[in-house]
C-alpha cells in the first residue's frame, strides 16, 4: 500500500497516464483499490447515444455498489456529464440531481419526452404534457449548487430552476423550445440572471429580444465577456436611459439571427454598446437559392451600401467606435474603402476577417479592393472569403489570387464557391451548376505563408489542369492542415500532397468525391501518403479505394459512414479501434 501513500500530486500524475481499462483493472483489486480509483473513472462521463445513457443510467448510478456509502457511489464521483442525443424521460432527468449531486458541469444536447408525451397527436400537446412531467421533478435541480457550466439545448427548465437562488454558473446555454419558453420563461430567464454574478459566457438559441431586454441581461451579468445569439431576432425598442457601454464584453455573436426592419438601429446600438470588443460577428439569415433569384433583381447597389454610408449611420460606426478589435465578420455588410481606412486611422490591427455574401459580384470587388489599399493586409492572418460571384469571371479571380498575395502574414485560409454556402442550409449537391472552379496549387503558390486552408463547395482543379502556374520539382509547401468539404477533384489528390505538401499534418476530406465531369477519373478517391506521418485524418462521405486500407501513412484517423455519423477512430500505432457504441471517459474523446 505504499503506492496509496504518494503525495496527492504524485499520484494524480500516475492516474493521469492511465486508461479506461487501466482503471477498471485497479478497481478489480480490492475494495479498497476500488474507492480510490473509482474518482478517476468516472469523472467525466460522456455518452454519445440514448441507449448509451441508459445504460450508464440503470447499470451505473442506479446500481453503485456502495448503496450505503454514498461518498463511494458512482454517481457522487461525476462532475462532468455530456449527454449527446437520444429521448430521455422527464422523471430519470429528474432524478439526476439526486443520483450525480456534485455535477460542475452538465451538457444535454437530447430530447425531454416521455412514452405518454409521445403518444399525443399534436406537438403542442406533447410540450404541454412535458411541462407537467417536470414541473413535479424541477425542485431537484436545486441541489445542483456547484454547477459552473450548463448547456440545455432542449428548453429552459433546468437554468429557470437553478437561476432561483445564487448560483456559480460562469458558462450558461439555452435553447428556447416552445412558446411558453418564448413569452412566459424569457423575462423570468432575464430577470433571475442576477443570481448568476459570475456569468462570463451566455448564449441564447431561438429567441425574440429586444434592446431593453440586452440592458437587462448585462445589468444582471456585469462580468459578461462572451454574448452569443443563434437564431434569434433582434429589436431595436426606445430605451428610457442613456447605454452605458458594456466594458467587460470581448465578443459578440449573431448568427443565423435578423434584425427585423430597423438594420440600422441595431448596428448603431452595437456600435454603442460594445465598445471594448474583440471579436464582433453578425451574420443575418441567408436566403436560399429561389430566394435569391426571386429577390436580387429587387434589391439595388444603393439599398446595400446605405448601410456603410459616409455619414456614419451604418457600419462605419463600428469602424469608429469598436477600437479593440481583432476579429471581424460582417459578411451580410459591404466593408468599403472608407470603412478601412478609418480602422488604419484608429490603430486597429484585424487578424481574422470575413468577406462575401455570395449575392453580389461588385460588392466583394470593392471590399478586396478596400482591404489591399488598406494597412490591413499586412496584419491579416485568418481569412474567410464566400467567393462564388467572383470566381465566376476570369478577372474575378485573378483579383482574388492578388489579394490573397497581398496579405503577406496570412497563415489560415477558407474559401467557399458555393452558391448555398450557409450551415442552415443543405449542402450543395456534389456536381451540381453553383459550384466554381479553382487551382489547388495556384492558392499554394499566392500564399506562401499558408499553414491552415480549407476549401468548400468547388470543384478543385490540380496543376496538370491549371493553365495559370507551372509546378516545379522543387516546389514545397509548408501547408499543414487541408480541409476538403464537397468537392468535385479532377485528378488523384494524394499525388499531388505527397509530392508538394511533404509537411501536411492533418488531412480531411468531407464528401469528396472525383470529378464526374472529367473522364479520366475513377469513382473512388485514392487517400496513398506511405510517407506522411499524419495525426489526423477525417474520412467522411468519402468513397475511398482499396489502396487507403493497406498503404495509409496515418497514426490515427477516422471514418464516418452515411447519414448515421456511426464514426470509427482507426489507432495504427495501437492497432486498436474503437466506435461510439461505447462509452468512453473524456480523456478517449479528448484524444480523439
Amino acid at each position: 500500500m505504499i503506492f496509496f501513500s504518494l503525495p496527492l500530486e504524485i499520484f494524480q500524475v500516475i492516474a493521469s497516464h492511465f486508461t479506461n481499462e487501466d482503471i477498471s483493472t485497479c478497481q478489480n483489486v480490492c475494495s479498497l483499490w476500488y474507492k480510490t480509483w473509482v474518482v478517476y473513472r468516472y469523472n467525466n462521463v460522456h455518452t454519445k447515444d440514448e441507449k448509451q445513457f441508459h445504460t450508464f443510467f440503470h447499470n451505473n448510478l442506479e446500481k453503485s455498489l456502495y448503496d450505503q456509502e454514498e461518498v463511494y457511489s458512482i454517481g457522487y464521483q461525476v462532475r462532468k456529464l455530456v449527454i449527446e442525443k437520444g429521448r430521455i424521460e422527464p422523471t430519470m432527468l429528474g432524478r439526476l440531481p439526486l443520483l450525480c449531486p456534485h455535477l460542475e458541469v452538465f451538457v444535454h444536447e437530447g430530447v425531454v419526452l416521455s412514452e405518454a408525451a409521445r403518444q399525443e397527436s399534436f406537438h403542442y400537446y406533447q410540450q404541454r404534457q412535458k411541462s407537467r412531467e417536470l414541473d413535479k421533478v424541477k425542485h431537484n435541480f436545486m441541489l445542483w449548487e456547484n454547477m459552473r457550466h450548463l448547456v440545455e439545448l432542449n428548453g429552459i427548465t433546468i437554468a429557470c430552476t437553478l437561476l432561483q437562488q445564487p448560483t456559480s454558473l460562469t458558462l450558461l446555454s439555452i435553447q428556447f423550445n416552445n412558446q411558453n419558453d418564448l413569452t412566459n420563461q424569457k423575462p423570468l430567464l432575464i430577470n433571475l440572471l442576477h443570481h448568476a454574478a459570475q456569468l462570463t459566457t451566455l448564449t441564447l438559441v431561438g429567441v425574440y429580444l429586444s434592446i431593453t431586454d440586452l440592458e437587462k441581461i448585462h445589468k444582471s451579468s456585469p462580468q459578461l465577456i462572451n454574448l452569443n445569439l443563434l437564431d434569434t431576432v433582434l429589436m431595436v425598442t426606445k430605451l428610457s436611459c442613456s447605454i452605458e457601454p458594456a466594458t467587460s464584453l470581448r465578443e459578440f455573436h449573431l448568427v443565423n439571427g435578423s434584425m427585423c426592419d430597423d438594420i440600422l438601429g441595431c448596428v448603431d446600438y452595437i456600435s454603442r454598446k460594445y465598445t471594448h470588443l474583440k471579436i464582433l460577428e453578425i451574420e443575418n439569415y441567408v436566403l436560399s437559392t429561389n430566394q435569391y433569384q426571386r429577390q436580387e433583381h429587387d434589391l439595388s447597389k444603393t439599398q446595400i451600401h446605405s448601410y456603410s454610408d459616409t455619414k456614419g449611420n451604418g457600419i462605419l460606426k463600428i469602424a469608429r467606435q469598436c477600437k479593440k478589435l481583432e476579429v471581424l465578420k460582417l459578411q451580410s455588410f459591404v466593408l468599403n474603402d472608407i470603412f478601412f481606412r478609418i480602422l488604419d486611422r484608429n490603430g486597429i490591427h484585424l487578424t481574422h476577417l470575413a468577406l462575401g455574401d455570395n449575392s453580389y459580384n461588385e460588392n466583394l470587388v470593392y471590399e478586396l479592393n478596400a482591404l489591399i489599399q488598406s494597412d490591413q493586409r499586412h496584419y491579416i492572418k485568418q481569412l474567410e472569403i464566400n467567393c462564388w460571384s467572383l470566381v465566376k469571371e476570369i478577372y474575378g479571380l485573378e483579383l482574388l489570387m492578388f489579394s490573397l498575395s497581398q496579405c503577406r502574414n496570412l497563415t489560415s485560409l477558407r474559401l467557399c464557391l458555393g452558391r448555398n454556402f450557409h450551415p442552415k442550409f443543405s449542402a450543395s449537391i456534389i456536381g451540381n451548376d453553383y459550384q466554381e472552379e479553382i487551382c489547388l496549387e495556384s492558392i499554394l503558390k499566392y500564399c506562401s505563408n499558408l499553414t491552415s486552408l480549407v476549401i468548400a463547395h468547388a470543384k478543385l482543379i490540380l496543376p496538370a489542369h491549371d493553365s495559370y502556374v507551372t509546378t516545379t520539382k522543387n516546389t514545397k509547401y509548408i501547408l499543414q492542415t487541408l480541409k476538403l468539404e464537397n468537392i468535385l477533384v479532377n485528378d488523384n489528390i494524394s499525388s499531388f500532397i505527397s509530392a508538394y505538401c511533404k509537411s501536411l499534418q492533418h488531412l480531411s476530406f468531407i464528401a469528396v468525391a472525383p470529378g464526374l465531369l472529367y473522364e479520366s477519373c475513377n469513382h473512388a478517391v485514392d487517400v496513398y501518403l506511405p510517407f506522411h506521418h499524419l495525426h489526423t485524418l477525417v474520412l467522411d462521405r468519402v468513397r475511398v479505394s482499396r489502396k487507403c486500407s493497406t498503404r495509409l501513412g496515418a497514426s490515427r484517423f477516422k471514418i464516418t459512414l452515411g447519414d448515421s455519423r456511426e464514426t470509427t477512430w482507426y489507432d495504427l500505432t495501437k492497432y486498436k479501434c474503437s466506435n461510439n457504441n461505447t462509452l468512453r471517459s473524456s480523456r478517449e474523446i479528448q484524444e480523439d
